[in-house]
């Protein structure tokens, strides 16, 4: 097997960050969640396995990467064999855990980025440095600051069908590329289709996924569907800030009100913060706790990003008499964060 792009770490090490992609010593690739990750592990989900050598969208010289699911949510990545399963002491969430030890490449996005400007070798690889050019002069993010992930880190992907993954280091760009339009909307048979899926994945109605769509984050660009994701630069020591829970509350349903917030939402997880406000399922004495919300699903950060109440339904678990936590977007449970109105 040739060296991955962003492969070669040589003078170069830092932590494990959301979409990395890592290889364990079998040879699957595993795409990393987030940026908190425990003494010895990190969480990662499966997206490939190898094959052996044969027609297939997804490949490099001699051996083969097959996708673990063609849909993903986090009830589809929780099917994908791991060794380990790890339960948060926060809020009970299960996370897929690869230990360390099985980690045979570590991918960085930026790295990818910078070998892709030392040589091309087709026409979606010259679209991504259009983007990522795109990026820098126009709205002004340093080279540095921008990564590719995906099958393109990978070097597996297909240059007339795989997608563009991107990534920038800092969620401050967020608003200028969405005022900027750098990327297309999806419209008609496009937009019905990915309206379809993720309302099928998310088990929502489909007109309410049009109301989460956010083109600045999913579109087009020079043609190739893009996806644009924002990852916190630095990782977060594992167990800062963790509170263990007093009561868990099981699933509930309550409107929240949205304290105004900055731009780090927008990161994996996605967390918002504010005040509940009215209660359609659970305890009564919730009424007007401060809560904040916890969502592994990134098309919900829509609905943070947009609206000032929000309706949650989640898993709730409460510190002390003061504080709430609400978790959505976690395959243990059907959980939502929609538009009060």
């Amino acid at each position: 097997m040739s060296l991955p792009i962003a492969a070669d770490t040589r003078g170069y090490r830092r932590e494990f960050l959301d979409h990395d992609y890592i290889i364990d010593s079998k040879m699957n690739a595993y795409v990393i969640v987030g940026n908190r990750h425990p003494p010895g592990g990190v969480f990662a989900y499966k997206k490939y396995t190898i094959r052996p050598p044969t027609v297939h969208p997804w490949r490099r010289p001699g051996y083969t990467f097959e996708r673990a699911f063609r849909e993903y949510s986090p009830a589809v990545a929780r099917q994908a064999e791991h060794a380990f399963y790890y339960i948060s002491p926060e809020d009970g969430t299960i996370f897929p855990l690869v230990s360390t030890s099985r980690v045979l490449f570590h991918l960085k996005p930026e790295l990818g980025l910078k070998a892709l400007f030392h040589r091309t070798s087709d026409p979606l690889e010259e679209r991504i440095l259009d983007l990522a050019r795109a990026l820098h002069r126009e709205i002004g993010v340093p080279y540095e600051k921008i990564g590719v992930t995906g099958s393109v880190l990978l070097g597996i992907h297909n240059p007339e069908k795989s997608d563009i993954d991107m990534v920038v280091y800092d969620c401050s760009y967020k608003k200028a590329i969405e005022d900027r339009g750098l990327l297309e909307p999806l419209r008609g048979r496009e937009l019905e289709q990915w309206l379809v899926k993720a309302a099928r994945r998310l088990k929502l109605p489909r007109m309410v996924v049009e109301r989460l769509y956010d083109p600045s984050r999913r579109g087009y660009f020079e043609g190739s569907l893009t996806t644009i994701v924002y990852v916190q630069p630095a990782g977060t020591r594992y167990g800062q800030n963790v509170k263990p829970p007093t009561v868990y509350l099981g699933l509930i349903t309550v409107k929240v009100e949205l304290a105004r917030l900055d731009c780090t939402h927008h990161y994996f997880p996605h967390l918002a913060r504010g005040f509940v406000r009215g209660v359609v399922r659970g305890p009564r004495g919730i009424l007007d706790l401060p809560v904040e919300i916890a969502v592994y699903e990134t098309l919900y950060s829509s609905a943070i990003d947009r609206c000032s109440h929000v309706i949650v339904t989640g898993k709730a678990i409460q510190h002390g008499n003061a504080h709430l936590r609400i978790v959505v977007g976690t395959r243990e449970s059907t959980t939502t964060i929609l538009p009060a109105a």
